[in-house]
């Protein structure tokens, strides 16, 4: 994995970036994060940053060249945006490793399958130019025309200035807790972003945790936005399309990423659309904040566990 400026080597090439800086960000998050450094050191029990999780450890006697092949083609699967694959990659090397008893490999796998959503966004997030429109406080002009492009390609009746969209968060059903993410006028509007710890519910039922954060999310009808993306298919918009009045309501399957409509129509999103980007980056935005909560929570009670 490299930064280069031209093709002048065989290899897979991802890009260009409009900025130099964008791509090192993101050429230092990924090697940081998988490990991936090659450094040219001779070091028999293997260096510094090999001993800090940085460097691969291509000089130890032990260097798993297997096991770097794997992290290299994960990360090729991620630059594509490529979720499903890379998920399907892990799985099965995870599979593979637990059945030749190459433990300490599975469970690094494993651990990246865990967070994998999160790698991918951080990914995206540091991909994206100054000149994005989603995310520049500095085009807001450009950002609503780009909304009145979303207006017309999903039949909204009015422009979607206020956007929220809702993500429920659990692991095996444990620990269930929601989000809700509000863009206005196009781009974030954190102070108006909320999480949310399920109170009503001690089993896994993702359509009963959604109808509970939207209702306390619009308690006060005064919250009620111009449009909202619930992150779910057919089932989770059924659940709480009654619950927020006239206010226009979609749900945004994420296998197939694909709007669905209360009415049962259906638009596949296509991510040469700028206005379709517009919702997906939103609900991988949601998703995002409700896994870090999500997370926050099961780190806390893991000590009070440790500490009991």
């Amino acid at each position: 994995l490299d930064v280069t400026r031209r093709k002048d080597k065989k290899g897979y090439y991802f890009g260009p970036f409009l900025q130099r800086q964008q791509a090192r960000k993101v050429f230092d998050y990924l090697i940081k994060t998988f490990a991936l450094k090659l450094c040219k050191k001779k070091i028999d029990n293997g260096c510094l940053d090999f001993h800090i999780g940085v460097c691969a450890g291509v000089c130890r006697k032990d260097f798993d060249v297997e096991f770097y092949k794997q992290k290299i083609e994960l990360v090729r699967q991620l630059l594509d945006n490529n979720l499903q694959d890379a998920t399907k990659i892990l799985q099965s090397e995870i599979d593979k490793a637990s059945a030749q008893m190459l433990f300490e490999r599975a469970r690094n796998l494993h651990g990246y399958l865990q967070n994998i959503e999160s790698i991918l966004y951080t990914v995206r997030s540091l991909e994206k130019a100054k000149t994005n429109l989603v995310y520049s406080s500095e085009h807001i002009k450009s950002n609503i025309a780009l909304l009145t492009k979303l207006k017309e390609r999903l039949g909204l009746r009015r422009i979607p200035y206020t956007i929220d969209c809702f993500d429920i968060s659990h692991l095996s059903g444990t620990f269930i807790v929601g989000s809700c993410i509000r863009f206005t006028d196009g781009r974030p509007d954190k102070q108006k972003f909320r999480r949310f710890q399920i109170k009503t519910l001690q089993d896994q039922n993702d359509y009963a945790a959604l109808q509970e954060i939207v209702s306390r999310r619009y308690r006060d009808k005064s919250m009620l936005p111009d449009f909202i993306v619930i992150d779910g298919g057919k089932g989770q918009l059924n659940a709480v399309k009654d619950l927020v009045g006239d206010t226009e309501i979609v749900g945004l399957a994420k296998r197939e990423e694909t709007i669905i409509f209360p009415d049962n129509r259906e638009i596949k999103l296509d991510i040469q659309k700028e206005e379709d980007r517009v919702l997906l980056e939103l609900r991988d935005y949601t998703h995002h904040f409700a896994i870090t909560y999500h997370r926050k929570k099961r780190t806390l009670l893991d000590k009070t566990e440790q500490g009991s």
